[in-house]
Order: C-alpha cells, then structure tokens, then sequence
C-alpha cells in the first residue's frame, strides 16, 4: 500500500456541490484531523504527518466557510 497525501481543496472545486456532499467530506476531514492528531501526540513525527494536518485544517475552514454558503 503506497502512501498517497491528502490534497488541498479549492473554492472552485467546491462550487455547485450538494449540501449533503458538502457534509459528508467536511465529517470525513475532520475524522482525519483528529487520527492525524492522535498520531502527532504519540510522537509520530514524520514529515507527511504535520503536512496532511495543515491540509485537513485547510480543508475543514473551506469546507465550513463553503457550507454556511449553501442553502439547506
């Protein structure tokens, strides 16, 4: 199994997507967030680990700022 990061959305990839789309990947991101912060508190220190932390983080602000666009 090969490693493969986690990549930085943008807003214009988000447009036009579904309010439940939307949800469902912001949930996903944030289980992300917390696994990777688990394993940085263990002293799992490798590189792609605080990298793909700041990807989740960015991905979750986008995704948060996108969903209070989108009607219900």
């Amino acid at each position: 199994m090969s490693y493969q990061p986690i990549r930085c959305l943008t807003a214009r990839q988000l447009r036009g997507i579904p309010r439940t789309h939307l949800q469902r990947w912001l949930d996903s991101t944030r289980t992300a967030e917390g696994a990777l912060d688990t394993l940085i508190a263990m002293g799992c220190n490798a590189p792609q680990y605080a990298n793909d932390r700041a990807v989740c983080e960015h991905n979750r602000k986008l995704l948060t700022k996108q969903l209070s666009r989108v009607l219900a």
